[in-house]
């Protein structure tokens, strides 16, 4: 009667919804379905209790699964089947549960799917010993949402029958995760053991045999699993039989890199546990005669018998884990033990993805329960070191002294448990039992796999959390993201949470969590991304781009790209440059687009092409995969709140998106140029997602790396070292268009180049540049034009020697340029990205110490006069040209001032010194014109106080935006305009002024900030490229979703007729309209939230601009200055 209880609460609490879903399987039958509602009351359709094996009873306990035969009639698929029987310690008290009879599957698909999908197959937790694959426990809902997978969920044996172990039981979780992860065996052919992966194993088996029935694609399946699952999946890679039954792996929390994985003494193991269920004469029994009793035994009596294997309160010697069986043994699973077999490289390599959540949180799992109980944390600290020493489960024969070692090595100086030690300690057991294995499984994987791997850290922290369930309630904040939080917000488990209100923060954080596991599904993309509670609020999610914990770009697999995802070869070959086979990717609103990723360019500028001009890639032999994003540049990202060097030198690597349906006409380019202030940024779909100029279907986008700090821009300002390097890739790169892009169906005669920020500096910088001349025909410049202060280092070849000096060069300020270059070759590349923390004055600033420079002449030069004399003289490239701004340009730096008291602190220590070095004035200024200068914007932009405050930070803001930002645009658009361009092209502006709810204003710092400052610098790019690393995907049907279609199709509509969309309700600006409105500026068109409605958005003409402001600047700096 007990066993049975969960089961039938499983059954009456789930909202199924009768419906005439039908699907017939090849060889089994057909079978009925229904439907569910996803977390958003929309549908999705559900085939339940699917049998994948004969049931695991009589004979066929402790045996390998049998695949299930053809059923008669019609099987009712619309209702889940009990879960494998099991003594679940996750609850106090809860009764042995569950069936014996448990070898079933559940499908779930989106409504009314109409090609194969990517196929997820979910693993779930519970240490062996308890959990389910119903969908209260595993629900599918999160990922059902995104509508871009179908999702299976397996049962599979537990405990004796199949795998022994707990994840998360308040009273037997200390039991090894990672040890119970096998079977019962007697270490032969009479019970080979690891029987529940051997139930996964055939689970994926029946998938690729019948997974097209449901739309799903056999060639394209991920596995993954929280914690246990996890483990299992790691397993699964290891396991020789299951090659070729999935495409990439996902091991959250829990690899098989612990000894405690195997079991070594089998065959005592289960002579001690037939003693505890009452078998005569248990060990003098031959294995066939034990394994006869064994599967003679009451199913309860094996599962109480577990109790056999604790040590003290739930601690075990070790419980029923793997078993490395025979080679000849039948259909075996693992024939050798998995550290070595890892070790060694034999794997099934495929993208792999694992996680952890916080280091604390994960290690608190095996210690809270005792914590909260003071009976067992008086018995535990009686025995602190021995007890202490059992849960990190060192080899055997530690001593007491080995344990004390480790904890004052980790500083901890009380050897017990209490409230001075338990932050400490839970680390400690995080590290041992979960982040070391993690560390040594994806560092070694990476350094052998031909294919890539990373790691993201879940860091949110809520009062919806597993630790909670440990300690009756109780959140211990200090103890962060707690081990399964993020299974959490990935799998809905309403049997033992509540739905996360619709925006609340989970909520966000379970969108954004579930986009990226399905963009790796459909991908194999590995990205590195950190989810941390200080990042979210409600309407923002978090990002790589914050204080990472864990980053591990472990690009050295990446250099093979993961297999194609495409139905059929996706092949494009052309003239010179080679054959290329692409992906297809899902589109926002389309069902997918064409990709090319990761096509070289350049040859890798490492060695000695470091500091050297990019070298033209040859003609590529063979086929190239272009089915996966290359790594990053390599870059110590300022941005970052914490600042972190992750990316390859190898990087001169571009991408090429299309859509799949085209005319015979060769559509219009796209090139993009990534942002970041010339030391960050990405080219990369996780960053600079191509899905919205996609769901167009008009244009061909293009996103290039290029070299970034010093790499890109140190110069001696001679032949040495001439600079510029990172804008000669971005003009590699654009004459690779011009011969290539036709294969791809662009059209090389109708280029438009944009870019943000930096990038928008760069798009000026190449209508300045004679070398770009006919690259392009369009170009746009947003929140950047080449007359900013950090466009030019006036001072490189002083730059240079400096950075040789941080770099431990001998002799640097006196060596020639030549040898000063070799030196600076011969450096180890993080040094040299270290060194440019020794140029900053104050904390990061300037976060772009490498510029571009002017060169001396040569015929490679890029840009050999000043740029303000060539937008002086109208010395540059006529082409339609569309700018623009955002309100609060200056929160790329004035919000992590702000917003960290320590910094706002030390900076109004020192607020007249700072200041000024912030404001880059000219280095001629005298000192007397330096106080006057000062003494004007502080009475402007601060009403005379030297302070940084909530009363003073929006004039910061504002002086900010003006001089880095509005002042420069103003001078830009003027000189465009001026009499002295003989042929002038048509000039646009527009203004970006909706304020949604996601915003980057959470992502320049650790706080949590909101909507505080308003739509700050790179806030328009949320709504020009999906960026899943960032921000969760907007709903279909939702007003920014509405802001994305009118953005793009602005700018779509610019590159295909040279102006943007509604051009006709400007008056053209000349400069006879800009005289005529001197405290505004052209017509333009500003993107805006509506009047009547804040949550609508509409587009409006306006004059308004800070032009006041910008003469300010213009009268302190004397400019635009003559030439």
């Amino acid at each position: 009667m007990t066993k049975t209880i969960l089961h039938w609460i499983l059954l009456s609490t789930i909202g199924y919804i009768q419906a005439d879903l039908d699907v017939c399987l090849q060889d089994l039958g057909c079978l009925h379905g229904t439907l569910m509602p996803d977390s958003r009351q929309e549908q999705f359709e559900a085939f339940m209790g699917i049998p994948f094996a004969q049931p695991p009873i009589g004979e066929l306990r402790f045996k390998n699964p049998v695949a299930a035969g053809a059923w008669t009639g019609v099987l009712d698929a619309s209702a889940p089947r009990s879960h494998c029987l099991q003594k679940c310690y996750f609850m106090p008290g809860w009764p042995i549960s569950g069936e014996e009879d448990c070898l079933y599957l559940n499908v779930y698909r989106p409504q009314g799917v109409a090609g194969p999908l990517p196929v997820m197959v979910y693993i779930h937790a519970g240490g062996y010993l308890c959990g389910s694959a119903c969908p209260l426990a595993s629900g599918p809902e999160f990922l059902m949402d995104t509508q871009q997978v179908i999702v299976v969920t397996v049962s599979y044996r537990l405990g004796p029958f199949g795998i022994g172990g707990n994840l998360i039981g308040v009273d037997n979780y200390l039991m090894d995760i990672f040890s119970s992860i096998g079977f019962l065996s007697t270490g032969d052919a009479h019970m080979t053991g690891n029987f529940g992966l051997k139930d996964q194993r055939l689970a994926l088996q029946w998938v690729q045999q019948h997974i097209s029935a449901f739309g799903g694609d056999p060639n394209l399946v991920t596995i993954f699993g929280h914690s246990a699952g996890g483990v299992s999946t790691h397993l699964l890679m290891l396991s020789p039989s299951s090659n070729g039954l999935f495409h990439r792996a996902m091991s959250l929390s829990g690899t098989a890199m612990l000894g405690t994985t195997m079991v070594y003494n089998p065959l005592e193991q289960a002579q001690q546990l037939a003693e505890r269920v009452g078998v005569a004469n248990a060990k003098s029994l031959d294995t066939q005669a034990l394994a006869a009793a064994l599967r003679a035994s009451d199913a309860n009596d094996l599962l109480e018998a577990g109790n056999v294997f604790k040590r003290w309160d739930s601690v075990p010697i070790i419980n029923y884990a793997a078993v490395v069986e025979q080679p000849d043994a039948p259909e075996p699973f693992i024939t050798e033990y998995p550290i070595p077999a890892h070790m060694a490289g034999r794997i099934n390599q495929v993208p792999w993805l694992l996680s952890s959540t916080s280091r604390v949180g994960e290690g608190a799992l095996f210690i809270m329960h005792i914590y909260m109980n003071p009976q067992l944390l008086k018995e535990f600290n009686e025995n602190f070191l021995e007890l202490f020493g059992l849960m990190m489960y060192l080899p055997a024969g530690h001593t007491k002294e080995t344990v004390q070692d480790i904890l004052e090595m980790y500083g901890v100086k009380e050897m017990q448990l209490n409230e001075n030690t338990l932050v400490d300690l839970c680390g400690i057991l995080g590290d041992f039992l979960f982040t070391y294995p993690l560390y040594v499984s994806a560092s070694s994987y990476a350094a052998y796999a031909q294919q890539p791997v990373s790691i993201y850290s879940f860091e949110f922290t809520s009062k919806v959390t597993y630790g909670a369930l440990l300690t009756g309630g109780v959140v211990f904040e200090q103890l962060g993201a707690s081990h399964l939080d993020d299974a959490i917000h990935t799998i809905r488990m309403p049997i033992f949470f509540p739905d996360f209100p619709k925006g609340s923060e989970n909520d966000i954080v379970t969108k954004r969590l579930a986009s990226l596991l399905v963009e790796f599904a459909w991908n194999g993309q590995t990205i590195t991304n950190h989810l941390g509670s200080d990042m979210i609020h409600a309407g923002l999610t978090l990002p790589m781009l914050s204080v990472l914990l864990l980053l591990m770009l472990l690009g050295s697999g990446q250099s093979t790209p993961s297999i194609a995802v495409a139905q059929k070869a996706l092949i494009v070959c052309g003239g010179s440059l080679g054959c290329l086979k692409g992906i297809h990717m899902p589109g926002y609103q389309i069902k997918r687009f064409e990709a090319f990723l990761g096509i070289p360019y350049a040859l890798p500028p490492v060695g000695k092409l470091r500091f050297s001009n990019p070298k033209v890639m040859p003609k590529l032999r063979g086929i190239y995969n272009a089915s996966v994003a290359k790594p990053d540049c390599i870059q110590k990202n300022y941005l970052l709140p914490t600042p972190l060097i992750y990316g390859e030198e190898d990087c001169l690597y571009l991408n090429v998106y299309r859509p799949e349906r085209r005319s015979r006409q060769p559509l219009p380019v796209m090139v993009y140029i990534h942002g970041g202030g010339f030391f960050s940024g990405s080219a990369g779909p996780q960053l600079t997602g191509p899905e919205y100029f996609m769901d167009t279907g008009e244009v061909i986008l293009v996103s290039m790396a290029y070299r970034l700090g010093a790499l890109g821009f140190l110069s001696t300002q001679d032949s040495a070292v001439p600079g510029n390097f990172g804008l000669k890739d971005q003009q590699l790169a654009l004459r690779w268009v011009q011969r290539h892009i036709k294969f791809f169906g662009g059209d090389p005669r109708r280029v438009t180049i944009f870019g943000q920020s930096a990038g928008g500096v760069a798009t000026h910088l190449h209508m300045l540049s004679s070398r770009s001349a006919g690259l392009f025909q369009q170009a746009i410049s947003m929140s950047g034009t080449a007359n900013v202060p950090f466009s030019i280092e006036q001072e490189p070849l002083q730059q240079a020697r400096r950075t040789a000096e941080l770099c431990h060069v001998e002799n640097a300020q006196n060596l020639s340029t030549p040898k000063l270059a070799r030196a600076l070759r011969a450096v180890d590349v993080q040094t040299l990205l270290n060194a440019g923390d020794g140029l900053k004055f104050w904390n990061v600033d300037h976060m772009s110490n490498y510029r571009p420079v002017v060169e001396s002449s040569s015929e490679d030069a890029f840009l050999s006069v000043h740029p303000k004399q060539l937008l002086a003289e109208g010395s540059y490239q006529q082409v339609p040209w569309l700018l623009s701004t955002v309100p609060q340009e200056g929160a790329v730096r004035v919000v992590n001032i702000m917003e960290n008291v320590t910094l706002r602190q030390d900076f109004n220590a020192r607020f007249d010194e700072l200041l000024q070095e912030l404001l880059e004035l000219p280095k001629e200024f005298s000192a007397e014109q330096l106080a006057q200068t000062m003494q004007l914007v502080i009475e402007k932009y601060f009403q005379n106080s030297h302070e940084l405050n909530e009363q003073t930070v929006q004039g910061f803001l504002d002086l900010i935006s003006d001089r880095g930002f509005k002042q420069p645009l103003y001078n830009a658009i003027w000189q465009h305009l001026s009499p002295v361009h003989a042929s002038q092209q048509p000039l646009y502006l527009y203004s970006f002024n909706y304020r949604g709810p996601l915003s980057y204003a959470s992502v320049y710092t650790s706080a949590n900030v909101g909507q505080k400052y308003g739509v700050v610098h790179c806030d328009d790019l949320i709504y020009l490229f999906r960026s899943p690393m960032l921000f969760p995907d907007f709903e279909r049907n939702s007003t920014e979703a509405r802001v994305v279609e009118s953005l793009v199709g602005y700018f779509v509509h610019f590159a295909k007729f040279g102006k943007p969309r509604n051009a006709e309700t400007l008056t053209r600006c000349t400069e006879s309209i800009l005289e005529s409105r001197p405290a505004g500026i052209c017509d333009h068109h500003v993107f805006d939230n509506a009047l009547n409605d804040p949550k609508q958005f509409e587009v409006n003409v306006s004059q308004n601009f800070r032009s006041t402001s910008a003469k300010f600047w213009n009268d302190i700096l004397g400019e635009p200055k003559r030439y």
